[in-house]
């Protein structure tokens, strides 16, 4: 029986995994125009003087908020109100897109210099080893000296 539901499910994830890379390729310049505005100005502020895991949890905000009202929207579709289902699901997943676009681009440098210190720490950046084998060797010519 539980093989029975791996196509069907399947081919849901697949179809929401698509829809969810046109609509956010669709609302990449909505983020874009919203970055101009000098109306979430504080706001922006906000989010880039958070620390790196307060604004990764800062993600889940626009997902908790809005995720919600995609089953609304299966709702009114199976109850014979398509255009409102239709409205509600779209404008659902474009504001949840594009917020989540938008606090992407603000933790960009964020997540990046953690990835690098994890990287340093675990050995594995090229450039740290390089700044560590020049800072040895400057400790090496301090000593002989």
């Amino acid at each position: 029986m539980a093989r029975a539901w791996n196509t069907p499910v399947f081919i849901l994830a697949t179809l929401y995994f698509v829809l969810d890379g046109v609509f956010s390729y669709l609302t990449q310049p909505i983020a874009e125009w919203i970055a101009k505005k000098r109306l979430f100005e504080r706001a922006r502020r906000w989010v880039i003087s958070l620390p790196p895991y307060p604004s990764l949890a800062l993600f889940a905000v626009p997902v908790i908020i809005l995720e919600p009202a995609k089953p609304l929207a299966g709702y009114l579709i199976g109850t014979g109100h398509f255009f409102a289902g239709a409205v509600t699901f779209i404008t659902a997943e474009v504001l949840k897109l594009t917020l989540v676009e938008r606090l992407f681009q603000l933790n960009r440098d964020k997540r990046f210099t953690k990835a690098r210190r994890q990287r340093r720490i675990l050995g594995t950046d090229p450039l740290a080893a390089i700044q560590i084998c020049l800072v040895r060797s400057q400790i090496c010519l301090v000593r002989s000296q």
